[in-house]
């Protein structure tokens, strides 16, 4: 088991803490190679407040986008709440990192 430190709040977790409840296949039931490569908005079906384009922006703009509310729907699941906060990635593939947190 190993010790995380939340770079936002400096609590301490361990692994398992961190990440009870609230996995990538417990939230959508999908892995890693389900996901990798397509496109975020398919995959996810991200519903953000006041319907903004919080991942166009982060790839338009390639600035981070934090702390922004989204509804996550994943291909057919139940709708789950969750905090995203958007990486843009600055190599000449593109693409991004989204980490969903719930809410």
């Amino acid at each position: 088991m190993a010790n995380f430190i939340c770079p936002n709040c400096g609590n301490r977790l361990t692994s398992s803490e961190r990440t009870a409840g609230f996995g990538p296949r417990e939230l959508t039931g999908l892995g890693d190679s389900d996901v990798i490569g397509r496109a975020v908005r398919e995959v996810l079906g991200l519903q953000f407040e006041n319907g903004s384009d919080h991942i166009g922006t982060a790839l338009e703009w390639g600035v981070r986008v934090l702390d922004k509310a989204v509804t996550v729907h994943a291909e057919g699941d139940r709708p789950e709440p969750a905090k995203a906060d958007i990486f843009p990635a600055y190599d000449e593939d593109g693409g991004l990192l989204l980490v969903l947190t719930p809410r």
